[in-house]
């Protein structure tokens, strides 16, 4: 992915600025297909004219609850909140992305998932995949690819 190292510092800062927390990474191997780690995956799709990709991070309820008390939030009432609070944090890590890199592209709304789940990437594309954690014990991962379009006319 062109912006990988953009994609990396907006997560990691993005992360600092909600929680307080350093957050390290480690770059996985590249892949074609996702499967989720974790219990929750959250996916959203990047598309515009000339580019095409996807974000999904997959994590657990444990660092949702963290980051949910860590930001200052009102007790939690049920799943519900966490579910909403997840297409929250889907959003604005997305829209920091785009924020940073000089391309016409539109999100789509967050699909949050509660079982485990595949996805495979489009026109051969490889998503790269990162885990990030931090010293308190939390970690989760992402998974992105955003690729230009193939357009045949």
């Amino acid at each position: 992915m062109e912006y990988k190292e953009t994609f990396i510092q907006v997560i990691v800062n993005t992360l600092k600025e909600l929680s307080k927390v350093d957050f390290a990474y480690e770059e996985l191997d590249a892949r074609s297909q996702y499967k989720s780690l974790k219990e929750i995956t959250s996916q959203i799709s990047i598309y515009g004219d000339d580019h095409e990709g996807m974000i999904i991070l997959n994590l657990d309820s444990e660092f949702l609850k963290y980051l949910y008390y860590e930001i200052g939030e009102e007790e939690l009432e049920d799943d519900f909140i966490i579910e909403d609070f997840c297409g929250e944090l889907t959003n604005i890590l997305a829209g920091k992305f785009i924020e940073f890199i000089d391309l016409d592209i539109t999100l789509s709304l967050p699909i949050i998932n509660f079982d485990p789940i595949e996805y495979s990437t489009i026109k051969k594309n490889s998503f790269n995949a990162f885990h990030f954690f931090n010293n308190k014990g939390h970690e989760f991962f992402i998974f992105t690819y955003l690729a230009k379009t193939f357009q045949n006319f």
